[in-house]
């Protein structure tokens, strides 16, 4: 894993598998925190370069948590529109749902492109998905953004989720390890 060429061999691996944990404990979180009599379903969508269905809605908390612990980096781009957006084509058509996306991205969309800023994109599923009534959580590893760029990215994700203007709704990590802080 990683690309010899740009000198992190195996970084991405460490941060993806740290993202794969952080969901997995998020999902293990939910269900401790949730009544007994709820119905609790999980999907995972996995996003880079374009987005990927990894596993529908279940029930089946073994399952999901077993699809993430296998699940292998492959690289690429950042594609917002896509995870949103099958994100949102997964819920069900039934008013009593809750519907929540939680995004976990290291940085502001890069694809899809087409002749226009990415971000606009992400910007544009993701109103479709709230209008749809799902809940948008950003979690937001903000390693490598400083001064404007970070100020510009904390915009972009207050934009995408429900939280307004209210930087509390976004979960920010740090840094890959600050995603465990974030669910303990």
């Amino acid at each position: 894993c990683g690309d010899e060429f740009f000198g992190y061999t195996n970084t991405c691996c460490s941060n993806f598998h740290t993202i794969t944990n952080f969901a997995s404990d998020f999902i293990n979180e939910i269900r401790n925190k949730v009544d007994g009599d709820s119905t609790i379903k999980s999907a995972v969508v996995s996003f880079a370069t374009n987005g990927i269905l990894e596993s529908g809605f279940s029930e089946d908390d073994s399952a999901t948590l077993t699809m993430l612990a296998n699940l292998e980096y492959t690289g690429g781009y950042t594609n917002h529109q896509d995870a949103i957006n099958f994100c949102n084509n997964q819920f069900p058509n039934d008013e009593n749902s809750k519907n929540i996306i939680v995004l976990v991205t290291d940085g502001v969309p890069t694809r899809p492109g087409e002749g226009q800023e990415p971000s606009i994109f992400g910007l544009e599923a993701a109103e479709d998905a709230k209008n749809d009534g799902a809940l948008i959580l950003p979690v937001f590893v903000t390693t490598s953004y400083t001064g404007d760029q970070y100020d510009n990215s904390i915009s972009y994700m207050q934009d995408i989720s429900n939280a307004g203007t209210d930087q509390d709704k976004i979960w920010e990590a740090i840094d890959f390890d600050d995603l465990a802080n974030l669910v303990s």
